[in-house]
């Protein structure tokens, strides 16, 4: 491109020099200067507070790589901000929301944070949807540089509580969430001990409420693609976008992009799904979701908020007496295929290696036709009575049931107890069994052993015991099903 010829006031033709000289000169800072708002700097990140990820995160270098992957994203089209969603940084800002969303007396909330074990999670944001406004809002807690130095104008729980904390818990206020009784709810409460109450309508409870065999998959993206886009196929999920990296790492101006569209999803979801009930011929299924379902969120949460307490004493009792029980079936196992076979170093859990054993080695023959070479609790159950001359068959039965009370229960539960309060905590699901009972998992606490097994000569239902109530509380034992019954346990 040709610059223009520059003429001064006399009419003469500017050299180069002359233009740098009419420039404004700059002004130079001295070697103290220079110093001081050296130090400042390095004073200001070190004193920054520091975000402390709950869970193991990946060396600064390759934080930042990350980051830079995510940041261009934004070149691929990925976050496309809507035009009324935006981030509220100060409590101000919140409190205008706030009050509106108080008035409208409903909205749609999600959360974002670093740990699948929610008790221990850091909650990172918070959004939340205005339908009468259509408008989200994003508010950021933790989010931090690849040095984990937490950014300015973040608000605080406390101030994220002194604001909305009384619309939280509010039970006149309708809540609307996906998947609200697994996350949402506990990481909230255990950062900031607001517990949510008026929960009104959660997409994936009544998902499953309506369809218990469905098997095309209930994510929120999922679910927003079929109901309200009405296509196959689903958004990208969080996985798609941020890979492993920590929402706390993820840059500002595209987090809240990300929340705030989690929190306008739910909300579009739901009058998707309460359109579909508000047919006449679901009359009676909305009014039973929405008078039994909905409710008992807020029962089961407080059950998993306030978790059991397992006994040490006890639990390592148990753990001693059965390792030495199972050291002592393994060493019969051993010295027998030692000596009829020859075989050393079996890992009896393999189902290669007891194949080789059962088949080949002892010449059993097939017991089921879909099966032929299975290895089973079922399948060599039905080899103890076919081969009844082989006893080691049921002594393996035992050393495999030895191990999963160990491995399942007594080793298993105590390292799955939260770091916060030494509490352990199942997630309770009312429709995740076919038969309409609640079901547990992570761990399952529905489902512990209760008989006395005649092949060790073992109490397994003593694995209860290493349960305990909180000091100054009791077990209570009720079953509703027929005729109530109550029992009252003493703590031991």
């Amino acid at each position: 491109m040709l610059i223009p010829n520059q003429y001064n006031k006399e009419g003469r033709l500017l050299r180069q020099n002359d233009l740098f000289s009419m420039l404004p000169k700059r002004t130079t800072q001295n070697k103290n200067e220079v110093q001081t708002n050296l130090v400042s700097a390095l004073n200001k990140v070190n004193t920054a507070p520091k975000y402390t990820p709950s869970v193991a995160i990946q060396s600064t270098a390759l934080l930042r790589q990350q980051i830079l992957l995510v940041e261009s994203l934004v070149k691929q089209g990925k976050f496309k901000p809507h035009p009324n969603d935006r981030m509220l940084r100060t409590k101000d800002e919140l409190w205008k929301e706030i009050k509106k969303i108080k008035e409208l007396g409903i909205f749609s909330w999600d959360t974002e944070f670093d740990n699948l074990k929610y008790e221990d999670a850091n909650l990172v944001g918070l959004s939340f949807f205005n339908y009468d406004e259509d408008s989200s809002f994003y508010v950021p807690f933790l989010h931090c540089d690849s040095n984990r130095n937490i950014h300015e104008n973040q608000l605080t729980y406390k101030e994220f509580i002194e604001v909305a904390g009384e619309v939280f818990e509010s039970p006149k206020i309708k809540k609307i969430t996906h998947q609200y009784n697994s996350c949402d709810n506990q990481v909230l409460a255990f950062n900031t001990g607001i517990f949510v109450r008026g929960q009104y309508w959660d997409t994936l409870l009544f998902m499953n409420a309506i369809d218990e065999n469905r098997v095309s998959g209930n994510s929120l993206k999922k679910l927003y693609s079929e109901f309200v886009l009405q296509e196959e196929g689903s958004q990208d999920t969080y996985e798609d976008l941020f890979g492993n990296l920590s929402f706390a790492f993820v840059p500002l101006d595209l987090a809240y992009v990300y929340g705030c569209k989690d929190a306008r999803m739910t909300y579009e979801v739901y009058e998707a799904q309460k359109k579909i009930l508000s047919a006449p011929e679901y009359k009676q299924m909305l009014q039973h979701y929405i008078e039994v379902e909905a409710p008992q969120l807020e029962v089961v949460n407080k059950m998993q908020y306030r978790g059991v307490l397992l006994s040490d004493e006890i639990t390592s009792s148990l753990h001693d007496e059965y390792t030495e029980l199972i050291n002592s079936l393994k060493s019969e196992l051993d010295n027998y295929f030692f000596v009829n076979f020859g075989l050393k170093g079996i890992n009896y859990n393999s189902p290669e290696q007891l194949k080789t054993i059962i088949y080949d080695k002892m010449g059993c023959q097939s017991v089921d036709r879909k099966n032929p070479r299975g290895t089973g609790e079922d399948i060599i159950k039905k080899l103890v009575q076919k081969y009844p001359h082989y006893s080691i068959l049921k002594k393996l039965l035992t050393y495999r049931s030895v191990g999963k009370l160990l491995n399942t229960y007594i080793n298993a539960l105590p390292p799955q107890r939260s770091k916060k309060d030494n509490a352990l905590r199942g997630r309770f699901f009312s429709h995740g069994a076919r038969t309409g009972r609640y079901s547990s998992a992570e761990p399952n606490l529905q489902n512990i052993p209760s008989g006395f097994n005649k092949d060790t000569g073992k109490d397994d239902s003593r694995i209860r015991n290493m349960f305990v109530p909180r000091p100054g509380y009791v077990w209570i034992s009720a079953d509703y099903s027929g005729l109530t019954s109550l029992a009252v346990v003493k703590p031991a």
